[in-house]
């Protein structure tokens, strides 16, 4: 795993990173390639000695696809190619995000994964609206049909962007549900100028039932230095 706290150009990336009892399914990484900052979180359908190997494998396809800037629906293709050619039993869900750290636009893409929630200032969370791009299966055609869908922004001051595996909002609470992510954005609200991520941390544990999370528990949240 990358450093859990980063600072790249006027961008901070910190992430609240919480694995299971087993070998974690969930993994991120941060790359820098020229003027761009690329940020991806990815989920394994499984745990153990599997995602372990599929983590490294994915790690050194993104390695090897980011030797130069490439667009995220681009880099989406090549990552889903050739994971897809290994056959593996296992589906990956993806998110990519990449900044540009000189004019600040935002590209973001997501497979099978929710949408990145930003908060400006004081005012509520945003989802970012990102439309789903193809699985990232055996069960799926390599060569699909429908293409990798790109949503872009720019990333205004005073602003917070979350990425979070399904593990952060998918825990039992008191009512016998699950805490839904409803509830995790209204956390990400009222934790935004806490001690970070250890007052986002406290919320979420202070509303599990279990003694721990029964999956993988990621945010990763990127902030602007203004």
């Amino acid at each position: 795993m990358p450093p859990l706290n980063q600072e790249i150009g006027d961008f901070k990336i910190e992430a609240l990173y919480e694995p299971s009892a087993d070998l974690s399914g969930d993994f991120f990484d941060v790359i820098v390639c020229e003027e761009w900052i690329y940020i991806y979180l990815a989920d394994v359908t499984g745990h153990g000695l599997p995602a372990a190997q599929i983590t490294f494998l994915v790690k050194e396809i993104f390695k090897t696809a980011l030797v130069e800037e490439v667009d995220l629906s681009t880099l989406f293709n090549i990552v889903r190619t050739k994971y897809i050619a290994h056959q593996l039993n296992y589906d990956l869900a993806l998110q990519l995000v990449r900044i540009n750290k000189k004019n600040r636009k935002v590209d973001y893409l997501r497979s099978n994964s929710p949408c990145p929630i930003s908060i400006v200032g004081t005012a509520a969370a945003v989802e970012q609206d990102v439309p789903p791009s193809p699985p990232i299966s055996r069960t799926s055609s390599a060569s699909s049909s429908h293409p990798a869908k790109v949503a872009s922004s720019v990333f205004e001051p005073n602003t917070k962007l979350y990425l979070y595996s399904e593990g952060a909002f998918e825990f039992f609470v008191a009512n016998g549900r699950h805490f839904g992510e409803r509830k995790l954005v209204r956390a990400l609200e009222n934790t935004r100028f806490d001690e970070w991520p250890r007052g986002l941390w406290e919320s979420l544990v202070l509303e599990n039932i279990e003694k721990s999370f029964p999956d993988d528990l990621t945010v990763i949240r990127i902030s602007n230095k203004d």
